[in-house]
C-alpha cells in the first residue's frame, strides 16, 4: 500500500505486521476507546458479489467470537480504494511465530497449543469456515497463555490466493500437496496445515525447507516423504507424521479427531489433558477413556503387618485346700444370706471367706469360684432362699 488507509472511527494506526495477503495496524476505536488490531487485506477490487460474499464470510467469522481460541472480531467493512479490512481484538504477547525465534516449544506446551486451536478448527469447519493459511504466526498468545487462532480473513474472499498483482502468495511450507496440485482447499488441508504447524512448534523449522525456487519448494512437499520429529515421545511423532501424509484419507477424519488423538497423548504420558471445546456450552471430556484393552488401574493393596503371638494364658488361681484337721462347718456356723448381691459375693465367694476374714473351710463350688462366670440371673423363688446365699 502506498500509504495508511484512512478509515473512519479508527485513528492512530501504526504498522505493525505485513504478510502476503494484508498488512496489520494497531490502532485505536474512538467510539469504545479501546486499541484493536486492524487488517487491510490486499485483493483485488471486490465487485457486487464479492462484497456480498465478504459480508456473509464475516457473519460467518463473527459466529465463532464465542470460541475462547479464536481472536474475536469487532468489526469489518470497505475502505474508500475499495479494499476489505478487519477489525480484531489486539493480543499484546504476538503469536507462537514469533515464539519460535528463542526455539522449538517444549513438547506439553505445543500438544496444549495444538489441542486449543483444534478445537477451534473444528468449530469453524462446522460453521462452515476454512482457515486456508494456517501457521505458526497466525496463533497469537492470549492474556493467559492460551492459543487463539486469528486471520481468517483470506477465508472470506473468494480466490484470495491471488493478491492485488496478480501474484500468488501462498504460505507454501504449510500448504496441503493436493491443493499445490490445484484441487480446492478443504477440511483436510486445514488438518495438515495444523499437523505442519505442530512439526514448526516441536522442532523450530517447517517440514520442508521453503528456500530455492517456487518450483523446487513445490516438489519438496509434493513428492518427499513426511519427515519424523525427533526427541518427543513415539505417539507424538506418529500422529504428527500421519497428519502430513500425501492422501488426505491416510490423515486424522477431521479436526475435532486430532485434537482427541492430542488428548489421548497428554492422557498416556500423565499430563494434564486439554478441553476441546467444539460446541458452545459443551466440553469434551479433560479425561478421555482408556484404549480398548487396557486393564483398570487398582488401588494397590495394603501392606499386612506381621501377625503378632497370641498372649500366654492368663494362670487360673489354685484351690486352696481346707486345713488337716479343721472340722467341716456345720449349717448352723453360716453366716446368714446377706440382702444384696455383693454382699452374697463377699460372704461366699471371696477369697479372703466370709465377712469376719477368715480363709475359707471348705472348697467353693465350681460355679463360685472367684475366676468362674456369674451364673445367669433367675427370678427370685417363691417356695424360699436359694443355694447359698442367693434369694
Amino acid at each position: 500500500m502506498a500509504g495508511q488507509p484512512q478509515i473512519e472511527g479508527y485513528t492512530d494506526l501504526d504498522r505493525i505486521a505485513r504478510g502476503g495477503f494484508g498488512t496489520v495496524y494497531r490502532a485505536r476505536q474512538e467510539r469504545f476507546g479501546r486499541v484493536v488490531a486492524l487488517k487491510v487485506l490486499d485483493v483485488e477490487a471486490l465487485d457486487e458479489d464479492g462484497r456480498r460474499r465478504f459480508a456473509r464470510e464475516c457473519l460467518a467469522m463473527g459466529s465463532l467470537s464465542w470460541h475462547p481460541h479464536v481472536v474475536a472480531l469487532h468489526d469489518s467493512g470497505i475502505t474508500a480504494d475499495q479494499r476489505p479490512y478487519l477489525v480484531m481484538e489486539y493480543l499484546e504477547a504476538g503469536s507462537l511465530g514469533d515464539r519460535l525465534d528463542q526455539g522449538p516449544l517444549a513438547w506439553p506446551h505445543a500438544v496444549r497449543a495444538g489441542v486449543e486451536v483444534a478445537g477451534a478448527l473444528g468449530a469453524a469447519h462446522a460453521a462452515g469456515t476454512l482457515h486456508r493459511d494456517l501457521k505458526p504466526e497466525n496463533l497469537l498468545v492470549g492474556p493467559f497463555g492460551e492459543a487463539k487462532l486469528g486471520d481468517f480473513g483470506i477465508a472470506a474472499v473468494e480466490g484470495a490466493a491471488r493478491t492485488a498483482g496478480g501474484a500468488v502468495s501462498l504460505t507454501l511450507a504449510h500448504v496441503a500437496p493436493e491443493v499445490l496440485q490445484g484441487e480446492a482447499p478443504d477440511e483436510q488441508a486445514d488438518v495438515y496445515a495444523l499437523c505442519s504447524t505442530l512439526h514448526a512448534l516441536l522442532t523450530g523449522r517447517a517440514p520442508f525447507d521453503a528456500t530455492g525456487s517456487l518450483g523446487d519448494v513445490v516438489a519438496r512437499v509434493v513428492h518427499l516423504p513426511p519427515p519424523r520429529v525427533a526427541g518427543v515421545p513415539d505417539d507424538l511423532a506418529d500422529l504428527v507424521q500421519s497428519g502430513l501424509s500425501k492422501a488426505p484419507r491416510e490423515r486424522p477424519a477431521g479436526a475435532a479427531e486430532l485434537g482427541r488423538a492430542l488428548q489421548a497423548v497428554q492422557a498416556a504420558h500423565r499430563h494434564p489433558v486439554t478441553a476441546l471445546r467444539l460446541t458452545p456450552g459443551s466440553d469434551e471430556p479433560l479425561v478421555p477413556l482408556p484404549p480398548r484393552g487396557h486393564p483398570p488401574r487398582r488401588r494397590p493393596r495394603p501392606r499386612r503387618r506381621p501377625s503378632r503371638p497370641a498372649p500366654p494364658a492368663w494362670p487360673r488361681r489354685p484351690r486352696r485346700a481346707r486345713p488337716t484337721g479343721s472340722p467341716s462347718p456345720s449349717a448352723s456356723a453360716r453366716p446368714p444370706p446377706p440382702s444384696s448381691w455383693w454382699r452374697s459375693r463377699r460372704a461366699c465367694c471371696s477369697w479372703r471367706g466370709p465377712a469376719t476374714g477368715t480363709a475359707p473351710t471348705a472348697p467353693l463350688p465350681r460355679w463360685r469360684h472367684p475366676t468362674a462366670r456369674r451364673p445367669p440371673w433367675r427370678p427370685p423363688s417363691r417356695s424360699g432362699p436359694g443355694p447359698r446365699g442367693w434369694p
